[in-house]
């Protein structure tokens, strides 16, 4: 083989090497941008999900002796706790200290169409007036929305914290009647909540537990 063949096949083998090196490169840097969109999808749905661990507060307006309704969505396909709080002290600048606190663990599933039945259930709540409270803070609990959100209804003006073991979207109502709490177009299936006047009957006042 002359010299000058030899050449000829080194440059060609050289450029099929380049080609080759060129190719896996792009699809080397495919798959790394395939898996960067994908970890940070990933990172964005952790951060909703952990982020709900942590105890947020909401307010409810209206008048302090009403009970208004808050409506959880509820998780689908899945078990999930949705806890309400009020430590002693809070809006202390509104009612002074030793104002109540209580302690509503609930737990539940959405009743999504083709999924499973829905379920709530309380797994403890209590409560304690305080020194100046004598109103209890919660009248009521109960699924809605065709079993895919619950709602409870909460003492009016004031502020409570909700930490959840997996993501929720809370709507607060703070209208006396006719809370709109589900629509999908069609008026025929809008369901609307008033504020309860009085704590419900099957409300137990006190040391509520269940399921052990």
């Amino acid at each position: 083989m002359s010299l000058e063949s030899s050449i000829t096949d080194l440059v060609r083998a050289s450029t099929d090497l380049t080609a080759t090196v060129r190719g896996k490169s792009a699809e080397i840097d495919s798959k790394v941008a395939a898996k960067i969109s994908e970890m940070e999808a990933w990172r964005s749905g952790a951060r909703d999900e952990f982020a709900s661990i942590l105890a947020h507060e909401i307010r409810v307006g209206g008048k302090g002796d009403h009970w208004y309704p808050v409506v959880f969505d509820l998780p689908a396909r899945r078990v999930g706790d949705i806890q309400i709080a009020r430590h002693v002290h809070q809006d202390e600048d509104k009612y002074g200290g030793f104002n109540g606190h209580v302690l509503l663990h609930l737990r539940a599933m959405s009743g999504e169409w083709g999924g499973m039945p829905a379920f709530l259930y309380p797994v403890s709540y209590g409560y304690g007036h305080g020194l100046f409270a004598t109103t209890p803070p919660i009248a009521d609990f109960a699924l809605t929305a065709y079993g895919m959100k619950a709602v409870v209804w909460l003492l009016g003006s004031r502020s409570y914290n909700v930490t959840s073991s997996c993501p929720v979207k809370i709507n607060v109502f703070n209208a006396e009647s006719g809370n709109l709490v589900f629509s999908d177009g069609r008026p025929e299936f809008e369901i609307r909540l008033d504020a309860m006047t009085a704590v419900s009957s099957g409300m137990i006042p006190n040391g509520y537990l269940r399921g052990v």
